[in-house]
């Protein structure tokens, strides 16, 4: 019998916390049919001329002042054909409640880069390091300093308090007391001390219901592309699921939806749920344990909400000598991972839950199972993040007008107030499209991340950005 392999649970769980923000989503309870995230084709994107606006009760300005000039077309989205010099310099700072891993850091990079095409001020990261309660006696004072701010006030690193009731509330609070205009990319500005837990804010992210369900057809597509010849009665489905989140279930949830509809006999009899909220907590202990109760079936198509767990699962599948039959998506990616020979460890000798058993950490395993991602990279992520803070501080909108396409009608705020939700774009990539798709980043936003990525023929009309509200935010 093949050895279990069993990790602790503690380095889940930080992962977890660091990557719910970009799993964010309002909508996990929709039908797969309406749940129609676009996919953003390669579309030429032409820049908009400007137009003369007047807009009152603009910062410091007289009633002499000439009339305003504002990007003509999407606000809140950069315009690369805008003087954005000839308006005021706003100051800016990325408040953060626990910057406890790279990815507050890279965030924290792509603001400051559109930040500089903005002619915005930006100060960086003000780290909290879980302090939660000095971050809020300081806020009210930060907020009196700044003209805007980007809050992620989440600090903790236990998963049960990722949806504290009062934290995105105290935020709005202070933020709305002092005048200061805010956004968050960390987690869904909602009150969760009220059943329908509705926005409080505007907000940017993904129906993760949504993206879940695009999964099962991509994955049936590259099964007649790499195993053409077997029968689709000799596969199976594994959603790899953290159960206790609502945002990651609904993309279990999305998934198995559409393949219901796709292959509604796979969906019956070898559809199956790997939660990582249970037994070890750990996705490389509980996929082995799974493919030891299921040695009957050799071929795997496998959706994943994390790229963490895509790698953990390429492992278990690899140490169960099952790579060539197997195919993983991820909706997200650690381009890293693929860039490295396509092969993963981690150092040192970890000790298992069972006494006297230990796994070799430092062994270098295949990811060839992993073979396809859904990517938002992170400078696609936070320009409409950014790009709302500068409209709310200029005057070009509030964050009750902002984005009115992108007010979704079953779920836009209390009180009577809407606010958008606005979804971002997802390119699908395999091992032979990420580099491109991440290079054209850099192009669009006018970076250098991706240094050694080639840059071929690109422009920044090889891709684009525009996406369209999807049918389920029409009024039910």
């Amino acid at each position: 019998m093949h050895e279990r392999i069993r990790f602790a649970a503690t380095i889940i769980m930080v992962v977890l916390v660091v990557f719910l923000p970009v799993l964010a989503s309002c909508s996990a309870g929709d039908s797969y049919e309406q749940a129609v995230t676009p996919e953003s084709p390669s579309v030429p994107v032409t820049p908009e001329p400007t137009e003369t606006l007047e807009v009152p009760n603009m910062p410091e300005a007289s009633d002499t002042a000439p009339p305003v000039t504002r990007p003509h077309g999407d606000v809140g989205m950069y315009d690369p054909g805008f003087d954005y010099s000839s308006q005021r310099r706003y100051k800016v700072a990325y408040v953060v409640g626990n910057n406890t891993s790279g990815l507050y850091s890279a965030y924290d990079d792509a603001f400051a880069d559109w930040a500089e095409l903005l002619n915005i001020e930006y100060h960086g990261i003000i780290d909290f390091s879980g302090d939660g309660d000095t971050l809020f006696n300081e806020l009210p004072q930060l907020a009196s300093e700044y003209d805007g701010l980007i809050v992620d006030a989440y600090y903790s690193t236990m998963i049960l308090s990722m949806n504290d009731s009062e934290r995105m509330l105290r935020v709005k609070e202070i933020m709305d007391a002092a005048g200061t205009p805010w956004m968050s990319l960390s987690g869904v500005p909602r009150d969760y001390s009220i059943d329908d837990a509705p926005l409080i804010h505007p907000w940017v992210g993904k129906d993760h219901y949504g993206t879940g369900a695009q999964f099962p057809a991509k994955l049936l597509e590259y099964k007649d592309k790499l195993w053409p010849d077997v029968p689709i009665e000799e596969f199976g489905f594994i959603t790899i699921d953290f159960s206790v989140i609502p945002e990651i279930h609904a993309h279990s949830e999305g998934a198995y939806d559409a393949l219901t509809i796709l292959e509604p006999d796979m969906a019956a009899d070898r559809y199956f749920t790997i939660d990582v909220a249970t037994g070890f907590m750990d996705p490389v202990s509980n996929t082995l344990f799974f493919l030891e109760a299921n040695p009957h079936i050799e071929y795997w198509l496998v959706s994943t909400a994390f790229s963490s767990f895509a790698s953990d699962a390429a492992k278990a599948f690899s140490e169960f000598g099952l790579t060539d039959t197997v195919c993983i998506a991820s909706e997200s990616l650690e381009n890293d991972l693929w860039d490295d020979g396509i092969t993963y460890r981690r150092e040192g000798l970890v000790q298992l839950p069972v006494p006297g058993e230990w796994y070799d950490s430092t062994k270098r395993y295949s990811l060839d199972e992993w073979r396809i991602a859904l990517l938002t990279p992170v400078a696609i992520l936070t320009e409409p993040v950014i790009g709302a803070l500068y409209a709310f501080m200029s005057g070009w909108a509030t964050p009750e007008t902002i984005w009115p396409q992108w007010v979704n009608a079953n779920d836009c705020g209390g009180d009577g107030k809407t606010y958008a939700s606005r979804l971002v774009p997802f390119y699908w990539v395999d091992r032979d499209s990420y580099k491109e798709v991440l290079k054209w980043t850099d192009i669009y936003a006018g970076t250098n991340q991706y240094p050694d990525y080639p840059l071929g023929n690109l422009t920044r009309a090889s891709y684009t950005t525009k996406t369209e509200p999807p049918d389920h935010y029409v009024l039910e």
